[in-house]
């Protein structure tokens, strides 16, 4: 019979992730040694709290996914069930859920409907990113640099033992008084724009604009996925800021619809048995990076949108687009990888230069030991990695004064 494996890549953490699990894994280390538990989401989280736990050498785990498609699946080797399913077992043994969304209320409104108790038959391994992505959005600084991005200034290698992240290293480097970071997992370029022009309105324009634009967020389904929109994120900022233009208040609606939009949803791993990782690794870089990059795509329209209101406003822009694992897609892919890849680089490259700017490319910065693993196929990098990312983006953001 096939196997169904929604597994995901996973080689980083978010670095408030990993503290969150850590705590809430040593709190509950007794407990669980007589307990089953129940990863409630078949996602990438929930995948990374599973990866977690086999390094900590537990493997009673089962997970629970509301998504007809998963359910009689499984994440790597362990079985993927309906919430029906758990209610049936209920009282047979003994279960701890650990729900995995960050964004949960839904879930735990069903919990507490069936009777489970919080932090006794259920529990959150809350980061609070949101709160701190809020927080950094209000905080009052001089204005000098505003950087803004995904996971790579926020996440850390799985395998690391120094946590710093890029977003930290950057704080030291170029002064926490003096820069803004906002950075986001899956955060796209529409979001960014949003987010860009409000920090204009709320009366904190910045001198530069170091803003990465990552090949993940440009394809063409990316913008749509449920996992990328981060409603609720966007919603606390709208409360957040005096006088929100209408635009905002339209994408914060628009947001929320496409977060239930489930059938644009895919996964990173195969559903063929036992398929090779290397198999799954070559077509994440086809999917990511390969793709037939079009200009028109909502990514590219409001990459320029940020460029125009920056230059309209006086604001200096350093673009750049992240390290890739070059010598991995060239291991799996040959000199195609390049080929396509330099293609990609270079529509981005005349859509910036169009608007007077110039683009910092550091895709080939990094050789294949600084990334979170030698095998990682996205931009996340280890700890001397991102010293060495640090260090060149200083440098560019010294070279804009």
């Amino acid at each position: 019979m096939e196997m169904r494996n929604f597994s995901w890549l996973v080689t980083s953490i978010e670095q408030t992730d990993y503290i969150a699990f850590c705590q809430w894994y040593q709190q509950n280390q007794e407990r669980l040694k007589t307990h089953q538990l129940v990863i409630w989401g078949a996602g990438i989280r929930g995948t990374t709290f599973s990866l977690l736990l086999k390094e900590r050498e537990f493997y009673n785990i089962i997970f629970v996914d509301t998504n007809s498609q998963k359910q009689g699946g499984y994440i790597d080797e362990f079985p993927i069930i309906s919430p029906e399913e758990l209610e049936q077992r209920r009282g047979k043994q003994n279960t701890l859920i650990l729900v995995s969304p960050e964004n949960s209320s839904e879930i735990q409104a069903e919990l507490k409907a069936k009777n489970y108790q919080e932090n006794k038959d259920y529990f959150l391994v809350e980061s609070g990113e949101y709160a701190a992505y809020v927080k950094e959005f209000l905080r009052l600084y001089s204005q000098d640099t505003l950087i803004m991005g995904d996971c790579e200034f926020s996440t850390i290698s799985m395998i690391d033992v120094e946590h710093s992240t890029l977003q930290e290293m950057l704080f030291q480097r170029c002064g926490l008084d003096k820069t803004k970071i906002l950075a986001m997992h899956g955060m796209g370029l529409r979001a960014e724009y949003n987010i860009f022009h409000a920090q204009i309105l709320q009366g904190m324009k910045p001198k530069r604009l170091v803003i990465m634009v990552n090949f993940d967020t440009l394809t063409g389904k990316q913008h749509l996925l449920p996992r990328s929109q981060h409603a609720e994120l966007l919603k606390q900022l709208l409360s957040v800021q005096e006088n929100p233009d209408q635009e905002f208040i339209e994408y914060v609606s628009l947001t929320a619809e496409r977060s239930q939009n489930l059938q644009m949803e895919f996964w990173g791993s195969s559903k063929h048995t036992k398929e090779l990782s290397e198999v799954r690794t070559r077509n994440y870089f086809k999917l990511n990076y390969l793709y037939n990059l079009n200009i028109e795509t909502e990514g590219i329209v409001y990459l320029i949108r940020i460029l125009k209101e920056a230059c309209a406003e006086g604001i200096n822009v350093l673009p750049f687009i992240p390290p890739v694992n070059y010598q991995l897609g060239k291991r799996l892919l040959g000199d195609m990888f390049c080929q396509k890849y330099e293609r990609n680089v270079e529509k981005v490259r005349q859509v910036i230069e169009a608007e007077n700017f110039h683009l910092l490319d550091l895709s080939y910065c990094l050789d294949a030991t600084l990334f979170a693993t030698e095998t990682t196929a996205n931009e996340t990098s280890n700890s001397k990695g991102r010293e060495k990312i640090a260090d060149l983006l200083y440098a560019a953001i010294q070279e804009m004064n």
